[in-house]
This record gives C-alpha cells, structure tokens and sequence, in this order.
C-alpha cells in the first residue's frame, strides 16, 4: 500500500520511487497502458501522475502519451473519483470516498433494482443500498449495458477487510436474476486526526460503521456534586 499516513502528517511518496524505478528498467508498451487506464477509468489518475513524473524526473515519458490521457473523454464517476482522492483534509492526509461499481446488460426491458451490500471480517453487513435517487430507480430500462455505482461517503466505514456482494432483482414477476456473494474485498483504513471520525481517539472502536457526525458540547462551569455526568434522553430538533 502506497502512501499510508499514521499520525505524522507524511505526504504519500512511496509510489514515486516505485514508478521511476519501474520507468527506467524496464520498456513499456505505452498504447497497451492508455487503452488500460480508459478500460479501468483511472486516464485522470495516471495522466497527472506521468504528468507530474515527466516533469519532475528524468523519465523516459513520452510527451504525446501524456496529452493522449488528458484528451480521452471520462465520465462524472471517474472524474468524482479523482477529485475526491486530491481532496485535502489536513496537511497531508487524504479523505477517500469508497465506490461500488457493477456492470451488467439487459436484454428485454424491465423494472430493474441492482443491489450491493458489504460485510466486514467478521460477516457482519456493514451496509445495504440500491439505486434510490437515481432517474432509473423503479424504471423500465430500454436494453443495454449498464453500470451502476454506489459511493460510499468519507469517515463511515471502520476499518477492517470488507467484502463486496452485488445482485439485481426484479418484483413483477419477483426474480433474482444474479446473486454474487463476495464478488470482491478491499480494505478500509483508518487515520487519526482532524476532520477524521477517529480523532485524535486512539482507543479500539467495536463498530461495523463509524460515521463522523455532527456533535455539540454544552460547558456548565462550577459543577459540584459527587457524580457531575449525566445523559438526556434521545431527541430530534431537526426534520429528516
């Protein structure tokens, strides 16, 4: 893992010696690396980085490839995606949003519901989520490919191995049409400090999810008495 920031504030260079290395020993099909980057929508990705490579070290990066990747056309995921990656939270530390992609066809038209749920290493589901506020949520969709993508938002998942099941289903007549468990597994991360869920808290957290909420402290000065602490009941001031 490239990158990885503790409670130093230490910017993620691991990558840069791996790629000059690689750059430089060894001769690379650079068509084969553009049509690969469009295929896994990742040209912004790696266009900045040889970007950034070619002018900061001598690689042997060609210039055309460069200006190739920055002209391909990309799709609002790829581009969300990129932006969330360089969004800075604190000095050097990153907050990276999680996404969820599946991609399947249809053949007749139909009122179709994909569906992706996660569980953690200890087979509890952390989340389940379907495409609700979508303009293709409870819709006949015309035949065709399809890819659908769930984003997870920044600071809610505990950190840990998680696995990914997707499935689509249609209720008219009611139907599974795939169902696949574990399709594929990654790893949450977890970092202390500012603008984090965790803090500065360096106690374990036994939670499927952490989420970073609003919180608010009331301070009462001159509190006596042999137990100051207390809880009020639950209650919402807000509409949701």
């Amino acid at each position: 893992m490239h990158g990885f920031a503790a409670d130093e504030m230490m910017p993620p260079i691991r990558w840069i010696a791996d790629a000059v290395t690689i750059l430089r020993s060894t001769p690379m099909d650079w068509t084969r690396l553009v049509n690969l980057a469009r295929d896994l929508h990742v040209t912004i990705s790696l266009g900045a980085s040889l970007s950034f490579l070619r002018t900061t070290f001598p690689t042997p990066i060609p210039e055309e490839v460069v200006e190739e990747l920055k002209a391909v056309r990309v799709d609002h995921a790829e581009r969300r995606y990129f932006e969330t990656l360089v969004h800075r939270n604190s000095g050097w530390r990153e907050v990276l949003a999680y996404n969820l992609a599946m991609e399947f066809e249809v053949q007749d038209g139909s009122v179709l519901f994909p569906v992706l749920s996660v569980r953690n290493e200890w087979g509890t589901k952390v989340l389940w989520t379907t495409d609700t506020g979508t303009e293709w949520h409870g819709r006949k969709g015309p035949p065709g490919r399809y890819r659908v993508i769930a984003w997870i938002p920044p600071n809610f998942l505990a950190a840990g191995a998680m696995t990914v099941s997707a499935a689509v289903h249609s209720f008219l007549p009611r139907t599974e049409h795939f169902c696949e468990v574990d399709a594929v597994g990654f790893q949450a991360v977890d970092t202390l400090g500012a603008g984090t869920a965790r803090g500065y808290f360096t106690g374990h957290i036994g939670a499927a999810i952490r989420p970073k909420l609003e919180w608010t402290v009331e301070y009462e000065a001159g509190v006596t008495g042999t137990n100051p602490a207390r809880m009020s009941a639950p209650r919402s001031d807000r509409a949701v």
